[in-house]
Order: C-alpha cells, then structure tokens, then sequence
C-alpha cells in the first residue's frame, strides 16, 4: 500500500533535527498525531507522524522528549500542514508542546466542502485511492512500547496520502468556487486552544437515570461521581473505565451502610467490590451529610452566554432559530450544498440571541466567518426581519434562557437555590 516510500523513525535528539532539517525544505507536510486518551486520565500525544512527498516519518514523544525543533515547522506560513480533522491535533500539540500554527489545511473539512457524504480518512482513501485502511488500532493505548510493525504501518496510513488528497480537494473546491470557504475555516482553526477538562458541579446529573432519584440520591450520586473522578485522576485511567455510571446508580438508589451490603448490591466476588466497597459507603455516608445546594434543574445545563438588556426574549430565540433552520433546509435541498457550506445550529443560536439588522451587526457575532456573510448575510437579515421580535430585559415571569417550561419547573418547587 505504500510502495516503495521508506518509513524513518525519529527516536533521538539527533534524528529529531536531522528530520527538521529536511522537511524544512518541503512545501507541504502531512500530519498526524496519536494519543491515549483511551486509556488515561489526562491524555497526552504520543506519537507525532508527519509525511513529505518522499518519506513517512513517525515521532516518538515518549522518547524525545523535546520537539521543540518542530516549533518552526508548524509555525512557518510557507509549508502547507495537511491534517484530517485537525482541532484535536492542534489544539494538543499547542497544550503538551507550546506549538502555534500557520497554513493549516484541514482534509476533513475539505471533503465536507467537497460534499462527499463519507469525509472520515478511511472513507476517503477508499474512495479517492480505492485502498482499505485498517482502524482495528482506533482504540489502542499509544503510550505502550515497544511499538509494533502493524502498529507503525496503521500510524503511517493516516498521514501518507494527505498530500495527494489535498490535490484532488483543491482542484474540486476550486472547480466548485469553495476553495475560500475551506482556507478561512482552516485560518480559523490555527488560534485553537485546549480549553481544559470542564469541571462542572451539575455534571452528575448528566448520568442516565440521575433525574429520576430522590433529593438524598442526588447528593450520593453526587459525592460518588466527585469521588470517581479523583480516584481517575489517581490511577491515571479514564473516568469511564474506573466504575461505571450503572454502578453509581445503583449504589445512589440503594444506598448501601456497610462494605457487606455493597457486596449484597453488586456482585460479590467483582473487583469492584474488593477494590473500593469501604471507599463507596464513605462516599455514600458523606454525600447524605452534604448541605450543598443541589441543582435546582434535573439535567446540567450549558453555560448561559452573558445576558444584555438587547438580547431578544427566549420565546422569540425560538421562533427565530425555527425560520432559520427552515431556510437552510430550503437553501441546501434547492442548491444541493452540504450544511457545512451554510451556517450552523451554533451560529444560528448567537444570531437569534442578538437578531442583527444589519451586516455589520451579523458580522460582529463572534463565529460568523467572512465567506458566509458574503454568501447568505442578506438571506438571513431578510429570515430575521421577517419574524416579529422583542428585545429588552421584559421577559415574562419565569421565563429563562432554557424556556418557559424550565421557569414553571422551577415555580413549583426548587430543591436548591442552584450551584
């Protein structure tokens, strides 16, 4: 599958910027990254691959443990860097290794331009190349060594033909006058940065079943799911494969008062139950004593973006968001374009929220790119003049950011005053 192109692995110091060296010379590089995000708390990248015209090249971080001789690779705007899908890359490079980016092109992405319906790297070699990539490796642990032949064969496949596909989507997004679209998305990927692990305090209500427990429940369910994500971040092992949600469920529901009712609860001879049965009934036995305030909803909810006295009433978001999903059916159905090449649901909440009137105002909604205000910026003022709106702080009695429902939820009984 890869001809006679050789595979170097760059284990050293040395070899790190021996490769430097040559691909500082290329005009365009495919990239890739594995990481473990699998099989650890915090991820981390563990393998860095990267293809020029002439050889596939496969980085181990674990080994060279400063990359920073890459730094002016990614940096420079005369090498174009060819990824699949490269927010996740990006954005953990820039977090394990300070890299910042310049002349990005995101294949992915360029597919969706392209309208091809199947747009993930294995789709699109099989189509463009009619080569099958094996994905048995999606889940493997990169940080294991030693690394195997089948393994560096899987790594390599993901950077090799980006160069060639990269040829195939500028010649179709150029024949297709999208090409614009594509390189200012790309642009805007480059100022991605990792934004951190979430710690949200209403997560736990996220767990199947949470909304269905008692007050008491919830605050076990609580204090069990704060006790999981500590003991993950002990072990280094992801959240989900430390106890599963199930297992919290049942112990928030029963709420067992010994290590032996634990045991009656689960299975008795589970490694669970060996493991940390005294750590769940104190986990149990704290969560009852806890006079935190609960969420006064049954599910988390997104951050609510800073309200202004200009902002339209959520009745109206509604109706607004309503015609402008109806106009993006007809635009893309009449003019047979991928969604991507429209708006998204994303933007379309910041332009309900605000209602522009004019370019101007639709420009400065923060994730509105140049191309789609050229494209659609006067069909969507005419979809929103269209629809009777109210602005100012006159929202009716209970009604929220999450509609009129959650207001009359909240009338007939909070449990908290909320976190």
């Amino acid at each position: 599958m890869f001809g006679e192109t050789p595979l170097v692995r760059i284990d050293t110091q040395q070899q790190l910027q021996w490769m430097v060296d040559t691909i500082g010379k290329a005009p365009v590089l495919g990239i890739d990254t594995e990481a473990d995000s699998m099989h650890h708390y915090q991820e981390k990248v563990c393998l860095i691959q990267i293809s020029d015209l002439t050889t596939d090249y496969i980085v181990d971080p674990l080994l060279v443990t400063d990359l920073s001789a890459l730094a002016p690779i990614f940096a420079d705007p005369n090498i174009v860097k060819i990824f699949h899908d490269c927010y996740f890359d990006v954005v953990s490079l820039r977090r394990d290794h300070g890299f910042t980016f310049q002349n990005l092109f995101d294949s992915m992405l360029g597919a969706q331009f392209a309208g091809m319906e199947a747009f993930g790297l294995a789709s699109v070699i099989r189509t463009l190349f009619g080569h099958e990539i094996d994905k048995q490796y999606q889940r493997h642990d990169w940080a294991e060594r030693p690394l195997l032949p089948q393994h560096l064969d899987y790594a390599r496949g993901d950077t090799h033909f980006l160069a060639a596909i990269r040829e195939y989507l500028i010649d179709k997004l150029t024949g297709l006058g999208r090409l614009h679209m594509l390189e200012e998305e790309c642009t805007y990927l480059c100022s991605k940065t990792w934004s951190g692990r979430a710690k949200d305090p209403a997560a736990f209500m996220g767990i199947k079943g949470a909304k269905q427990l008692d007050e008491d429940g919830r605050r076990v369910l609580r204090a069990l799911a704060e006790w999981r994500e500590e003991e993950a971040r002990r072990l280094d092992r992801p959240v989900f494969k430390t106890v599963p949600d199930d297992v919290l469920m049942q112990l928030a529901e029963r709420r067992p008062e010994s290590a032996a009712a634990v045991a009656g609860l689960l299975r008795p001879g589970s490694s669970l139950v060996r493991r940390w049965s005294v750590d769940f009934v104190k986990a149990i036995t704290a969560g009852l004593a806890d006079e935190r305030d609960l969420p006064d909803e049954a599910a988390p909810r997104r951050p609510r973006a800073e309200r202004s006295p200009d902002d339209i009433r959520v009745r109206d978001q509604e109706k607004l968001m309503v015609a402008l999903k109806e106009w993006r059916s007809r635009v893309t159905r009449a003019q047979r374009l991928p969604p991507i090449c429209v708006v998204s649901n994303g933007q379309f909440q910041e332009i309900a929220r605000r209602a522009p009137t004019d370019l101007a105002a639709l420009a400065g909604l923060g994730e509105m790119r140049k191309w789609q205000i050229e494209a659609w910026g006067a069909q969507i003022l005419e979809v929103v003049a269209s629809v009777d709106v109210k602005r100012g702080g006159g929202e009716p009695e209970g009604e929220t950011a999450e509609g009129e429902g959650a207001g009359r939820r909240r009338r007939r009984g909070p449990r908290g005053a909320g976190v």
